[in-house]
């Protein structure tokens, strides 16, 4: 009977080990999906506010791709741009203009300064019209109007664990992008489109966005210290999304 007793407890133990491992896994697998399945959704955002770009022939910008370096050496895009905004049965805002900028950072999401750095999405959308009116419409550089360069302040957290935002453009019928380094600024409006101030014939048809997210494990190798780029290998996982563009 003791021997029943032993072999029976070491069963358990086992089986108990068993049981801790694979809820670990599992956690870690739950984790991964809903930074992955959120990097997913604010991606469809993403492609379906650049299908309400307000392209127009007037002397004035109306989308801007920048590019700011986040903690860590990352150098992303920051995407600035002027939309049609859908119906809305409660503001009665159907066919103004909005304007929206989205960009990646590294921050302390609840606590303004803390050290819990975590890398995200952020989304700015000025829906009120008087102010989109006032500020951004007929500017000629919207990488200065000042709701955009203060939105860091104010704007909406989308997505987690992303480290990487880039926006490619494609004119028509070419698989060549227009924008071929992640540091080029690309300037749209009614005189046409420039690439780092220097003018481009071809045109834009095609934006692609990409997203790259990380596993948990990831996520906290970056925050032991480990290089972005070694982990980005390792853990990240990229998300892309082709969008046709309004041309005017």
């Amino acid at each position: 009977m003791l021997v029943a007793f032993a072999v029976g407890a070491l069963l358990l133990v086992s089986l108990a080990s068993i049981i801790t491992g694979s809820m670990a896994v599992t956690r870690k697998a739950n984790s991964s999906l809903i930074a992955y399945n959120a990097a997913a959704a604010a991606l469809d955002l993403i492609g379906t506010d650049l299908e309400s770009l307000a392209a127009t022939r007037q002397p004035f910008e109306y989308l801007q791709i920048g590019n700011e370096s986040v903690t860590g050496g990352s150098n992303t895009a920051k995407l600035m741009f002027l939309m049609s905004s859908a119906n809305d049965s409660t503001t009665n805002t159907a066919g103004l203009t909005r304007a929206v900028m989205y960009r990646l950072a590294a921050q302390d999401v609840i606590k303004s300064g803390g050290t819990n750095i975590t890398y995200g999405l952020y989304r700015f959308c000025e829906t009120n019209a008087g102010v989109v009116f006032t500020n951004y419409l007929g500017q000629t550089n919207l990488a200065l109007v000042t709701g955009f360069s203060q939105a860091a302040t104010n704007d909406d957290y989308l997505a987690g664990s992303i480290i990487d935002f880039q926006v490619r453009l494609y004119p028509p019928g070419s698989q060549v992008t227009i924008n071929t380094n992640v540091a080029n600024v690309v300037r749209m409006g009614g005189a046409g489109v420039t690439v780092d101030s220097a003018a481009n014939t071809n045109g834009v048809a095609t934006a692609e966005v990409t997203l790259t997210v990380l596993e948990d494990a990831g996520e906290k190798m970056l925050k032991n210290g480990r290089s972005l780029d070694d982990v980005q290998q390792k853990y990240g996982h990229t998300l892309t999304r082709k969008v046709m563009l309004r041309t005017p």
